[in-house]
């Protein structure tokens, strides 16, 4: 099924008879002026596509807010544990002081009663076993030390060369953005100066068929074939299409068509 404005066409060159054509002395419409507008109208789109990636690039730092929180998120482990290893460390030096506080009391002669010396030296070897322990939990929180160091250092980095490349993307698409912008403007200033050569009515055709076929309303013709659609098209319609008399439109789809 075809639009509205195509279904009352369906004969092979009805569409010559549109209003736009240029008889009973109206001034005569070239497509290839159409076409000319369309190709600037289809290059600003393009470049204000082109300006919305980048605007959404220049506001994607979701990559960049990542790496930043995991070097904080890496410097507190770090912090946490250096202070286990300072609290290790500590337990480990308390409990030696007491192994040589028990020491100095079991070989000072001062302590004679039996049962005293027995419950120091199994005191003794409780701390000892204990000093142990504080030791193996020193080396432990080492190590962990070390590797909070060295993941630390890696997401540091990291994110400092994000936010580098990160400011130079920056200044690269603010400049991409900025000629966009030029170019669109310049593009929209010769779109409108191309229309102010077209009738009205002209132009309102071409933006009704554009709304309805996907924003192409002129189609190249070579080959004798509508190059939008594929149709064939009669002889008739290609002898008005070269002659570029008047404005033919695709048997098929509607379009405008254009001697390529």
């Amino acid at each position: 099924m075809h639009g509205p404005f195509l279904q009352s066409r369906q004969r092979s060159g009805q569409w010559a008879a549109d209003p736009v054509g240029g008889r009973r002395g109206r001034r005569v419409v070239s497509s290839r002026q159409l076409y000319d507008l369309q190709q600037i109208e289809t290059q600003v789109q393009q470049r204000q596509r082109s300006r919305k990636g980048i605007v959404e690039k220049l506001a994607d730092t979701m990559a960049l807010q990542a790496a930043q929180q995991q070097a904080v998120a890496t410097r507190k482990a770090l912090d946490t544990a250096r202070a286990d290893l300072k609290d290790a460390e500590l337990l480990s030096q308390q409990i030696a002081k007491k192994i040589k506080d028990a020491d100095n009391q079991l070989y000072s002669g001062r302590t004679s009663n039996t049962k005293e010396l027995v419950n120091l030296q199994s005191d003794l070897k409780m701390l000892k076993r204990q000093v142990k322990e504080a030791e193996n939990q020193v080396i432990e929180m080492m190590a962990k030390v070390e590797q909070a160091e060295k993941a630390a250092a890696a997401a540091q980095v990291k994110a400092e060369v994000m936010e580098q490349d990160r400011a130079k993307q920056k200044v690269v698409l603010t400049q991409e953005q900025g000629q966009l912008t030029q170019e669109i403007a310049n593009l929209e200033r010769d779109a409108a100066q191309a229309k102010t050569g077209l009738p009205p009515q002209t132009l309102g055709l071409y933006q009704t068929i554009k709304t309805a076929r996907g924003g192409v309303a002129v189609s190249a013709m070579s080959g004798g074939l509508c190059r939008a659609c594929g149709m064939q098209l009669p002889s008739h319609v290609l002898q008005k299409v070269r002659a570029d008399k008047e404005l033919v439109r695709c048997t098929s789809c509607g379009r405008i068509l254009f001697a390529a």
